[in-house]
C-alpha cells in the first residue's frame, strides 16, 4: 500500500506513534480473528514509503 489517509491524518498532528498503536496494530488482532497471521515489515505511519504486509492463513 502506498497511500493511507489515516496515516496522513495522524502525521499532520505529529502523532505517528499513536497511529501505529491504535490503527495499524489492530490488523494483528483482526488477522487472528480470521484465523490468519499478519506479517508486516514497514508502515506509512512510521515514515516508510509503503505499508508492506501479508496475511498468512494458519492451518
Amino acid at each position: 500500500m502506498t497511500k493511507c489517509l489515516v496515516a496522513e491524518y495522524f502525521q499532520q498532528s505529529d502523532a505517528q506513534d499513536l497511529c501505529v498503536r491504535v490503527w495499524c496494530n489492530q490488523d494483528f488482532a483482526l488477522a487472528e480473528m480470521w484465523g490468519a497471521k499478519l506479517e508486516r515489515t514497514t508502515t506509512l505511519a512510521e515514515g516508510c514509503t509503503r505499508c508492506d504486509f501479508r496475511f498468512m492463513i494458519t492451518p
